[in-house]
């Protein structure tokens, strides 16, 4: 909604790592996520986003587990959903995207997440519970590449308006299209050199990587034109 904002900490000798929530219009600290003992977020905050309604926070630490958390921010001391993004030495996960409703509808979820980093791209799609105290039904799926070559790091993730598109970015300076946890196919966005950013709205797909080069492209018919 556009009223507060969230930044991540790291683990200090007199502090867990913890989330400061602000007010944007005042900047104003509301409220810290994470305050507990013991740390409720290991290291540090990897990655971190807020559901579009702005209802809930999903954080990822720096754990072995990259552990994957929901937060109800009426409830800043426990999450309501835990779980394992990724096994191995972090930081492997370095990104936390929260799809647009439109997209979460069609999953027929109430959010739909996408975490990125070091040979991994996974889906998430979350339920909250009818009645509060309840569980949340939080399932995950890793993507599939099928016949396009893995990307080794994603960079970055965007999602198309009015459709359930997930457009992710990697090393090789290609950009990726997922649908229903596939990859569908990939179009070279950056010649040898990362693509470090995506941005998707009305006006088509927007792309900046190591070259220094931002370029808008055009979809037509399912391609992406430059």
């Amino acid at each position: 909604e556009g009223k507060i904002a969230a930044s991540g900490q790291v683990t200090s000798t007199t502090s867990p790592a913890f989330v400061c929530v602000w007010e944007i219009e005042t900047c104003a600290e509301l409220f810290r996520i994470g305050m507990t003992q013991p740390p409720a977020i290991e290291r540090m905050v990897a990655a971190l986003a807020f559901t579009p309604d702005s209802t809930h926070l999903v954080t990822v630490g720096a754990d072995d587990r990259h552990s994957l958390k929901v937060w109800d921010l009426t409830d800043e001391k426990t999450p309501v959903f835990e779980g394992q993004a990724q096994n191995g030495k972090p930081p492997a996960v370095w990104g936390v995207h929260c799809a647009p409703a439109h997209v979460a509808s069609a999953f027929g979820a109430n959010a739909f997440l996408v975490t990125a980093g070091d040979n991994h791209i996974c889906f998430w799609t979350v339920m909250r519970p009818k009645e509060k105290g309840q569980p949340y039904d939080v399932e995950s799926k890793k993507g599939t590449w099928k016949n396009t070559p893995p990307a080794k790091a994603t960079y970055a993730v965007a999602f198309i308006p009015h459709d359930d598109m997930v457009l992710t970015a990697g090393e090789q300076g290609y950009v990726y299209m997922w649908r229903d946890f596939e990859c569908q196919g990939r179009f070279e966005a950056c010649s040898r050199c990362p693509c470090r950013a995506l941005w998707s709205d009305e006006a088509g797909l927007w792309t900046a990587g190591d070259d220094g080069m931002i370029k808008q492209w055009e979809r037509n018919k399912g391609k992406y034109i430059l």
